[in-house]
């Protein structure tokens, strides 16, 4: 949002003197108009006439230069149409976030993908790939390959909607997302239903063709007639319901006919579903709608199942087969090599932690964890202040709708950024062994750590513990579980670094996690501070888990304060920070 008129007519406007602005608890936005300002308490306008003094009275104040504000309504700076578009394909979806309902991040994001995409075909492609493959997120990647496709009129544009195309559109619920939207602009031409029959021919080609004729048949009927691709596969027959599987050679396609045959026993025989499953390998999504699972049929599917469907049915597994009994099945079945294959984001593994409740479950999850910690080398940071956002817009959940009839919706909890922010702190804290925690909202607080052992032997020491004790001291859960449940007030961004000013703390690094919405007196002035009297050689890297498009610093002036920006939730964020060079 842009702000209307000079800067100092901002802080003159009555936008400027919010009503609660100073209040400790959390606060809804509200429309705020000039016959607020007689009511205010003599408390806060003393705090913020102070206020104003200190902003008039700095005489390199740097936000005399701002040209917006943010959703709090605090002097900021725009952002780069480059950037806004990065930053939603590693941050942004189609959901209700503490400042924007799903109407407002929709529009956003159709304003923003839209206009980039027409001018820089090239850069939104490759920024899009990234996102999809190195952000493991989906409905921003796919919406900007729907916009692609409306650039055809050069052959560089066509390149660039055929490469962000095929590195995108991975499965058939892709495929069938990508044509909804789509057709919710313009029609298919020539050159989407190309790319179209050259993925539905690799799909029958491939190793998974099977499975995907199982679980997304509904998906693939539906491309097949739009697109009208010539194959004479027997499988697009059967997707298209022209033949049943009894007169297809069963030799060909052994795991169809076993799912078919699984499907269509009325009078089940438990004994003859196992043997359906353990021999022909049939996976818990194909299966999962047909026939209740009972406790053997569960245990039959565990070792067909990916990290994924692990990761988010263990609590189900758990009440199905009894916590003792699934930890013996699964103490091999999970492990951080194959969450990283499987593009499993950090945060579920605490998800699924909190979900458990027998406590040899936890620990294997809670060892995962520890893992991410050994998995990087942060050396190149030195000495590090972890900071993570616990105010009270990090613990709203972001959520989605899922369409479940006509006109009926449900809201489906994707994720609490205070998750993202307490996994990524735990994973930090612990493979930085030297760093300082300082969680903040309006003031900051240092939460003290156990030990400065290097990180192989905290980790050592955890295990032992477990095993003797049955509780993690120090661990990567232990501290996302706090950052989590210490959500508190305003977003005062300020706040870590005056805690390390006024202690004349020495870092090289300060890393803030959050979501960057400030009203409290401004990061910026009190960073410039910190360089200033404490240590002009320290660096300030912000990890961005929102998709707000402003910036609480000049973007022009970033390496002049040292300040580095990374947007994401997937371990990409990890790889960067262990590959900066300040």
């Amino acid at each position: 949002m842009q702000s209307q008129g000079s800067p100092v007519d901002l802080y003159k406007s009555t936008e400027f003197f919010k009503l609660g602005s100073f209040d400790c608890a959390p606060r809804c936005r509200v429309k705020r108009t000039e016959n607020l300002i007689p009511i205010l308490s003599s408390f806060n306008m003393v705090s913020i006439m102070a206020r104003l003094r200190h902003k008039f009275q700095s005489a390199k104040n740097p936000y005399i230069s701002a040209d917006a504000v943010n959703l709090e309504d605090f002097p900021c700076w725009s952002k780069s149409k480059k950037e806004i578009f990065e930053q939603l394909m590693f941050t942004g979806g189609f959901y209700n976030i503490y400042y924007m309902n799903e109407t407002e991040m929709i529009r956003n994001c159709i304003k923003v993908v839209s206009a980039y995409t027409a001018d820089n075909p090239v850069s939104a492609a490759k920024l899009a790939i990234n996102g999809r493959k190195r952000g493991f997120m989906r409905s921003l990647p796919i919406l900007a390959v729907s916009f692609l496709s409306h650039t055809q009129n050069q052959q560089v544009k066509k390149k660039a909607f055929v490469d962000a195309f095929r590195g995108i559109i991975i499965t058939p619920r892709d495929l069938i997302d990508f044509i909804d939207i789509t057709r919710g602009f313009r029609g298919l031409g020539r050159m989407i239903k190309r790319e179209i029959n050259r993925y539905i021919k690799n799909v029958l080609k491939s190793r998974y063709a099977e499975f995907y004729a199982m679980k997304y048949k509904r998906h693939l009927s539906i491309a097949i007639k739009l697109a009208h691709p010539k194959s004479n596969n027997p499988l697009v027959d059967y997707i298209l319901n022209k033949v049943s599987i009894d007169d297809i050679d069963n030799s060909l396609y052994p795991q169809l006919y076993a799912f078919e045959e699984y499907k269509s026993k009325e009078t089940p025989d438990i004994n003859d579903y196992v043997n359906l499953i353990e021999r022909f390998k049939l996976e818990m999504q194909t299966l999962i709608g047909t026939h209740k699972p009972t406790e053997r049929i569960w245990e039959a599917l565990i070792p067909q199942m990916s990290a994924m469907q692990l990761i988010k049915n263990l609590a189900s597994l758990e009440r199905h087969i009894g916590g003792n009994k699934l930890t013996s099945i699964i103490k091999n079945q999970l492990s951080i090599e194959r969450l990283n294959k499987g593009r499993v984001l950090p945060f579920r593994i605490l998800q699924a932690y909190k979900m458990l409740k027998y406590w040899k479950l936890k620990r294997i999850l809670g060892n995962i964890a520890d893992d991410y910690a050994i998995q990087y080398d942060w050396s190149n940071l030195g000495k590090v202040c972890i900071a993570p956002d616990i105010s009270a817009s990090m613990g709203c959940r972001i959520a989605q709708r899922k369409v479940i009839g006509h006109n009926k919706y449900k809201k489906i909890r994707q994720v609490i950024p205070s998750e993202i922010a307490g996994i990524m702190t735990g994973i930090l804290a612990l493979g930085l062994p030297d760093s300082i925690l300082l969680p903040w909202d309006q003031v900051a607080f240092q939460l003290k750590k156990r030990n400065k052992d290097s990180v192989y032997l905290q980790v050592e020491r955890n295990r032992k513990i477990q095993k003797k004790k049955r509780k993690v001291r120090y661990s990567v859960t232990s501290i996302a579980n706090f950052i989590f449940n210490a959500t508190g007030c305003g977003t005062f961004m300020e706040a870590p670094i005056e805690y390390l000013l006024k202690d004349q703390i020495n870092v090289d690094t300060c890393i803030l996690i959050t979501d960057s919405e400030e009203w409290g007196l401004g990061l910026l002035n009190t960073w410039i501070k910190y360089l200033n009297f404490v240590n002009k050689t320290a660096n300030l890297v912000l990890i961005r888990i929102d998709p707000y498009p402003t910036n609480p610093f000049q973007p022009d002036k970033a390496s002049d304060y040292n300040i580095t920006q990374i947007y994401g939730w997937s371990t990409r964020v990890f790889r960067i920070l262990e590959n900066l060079n300040f």
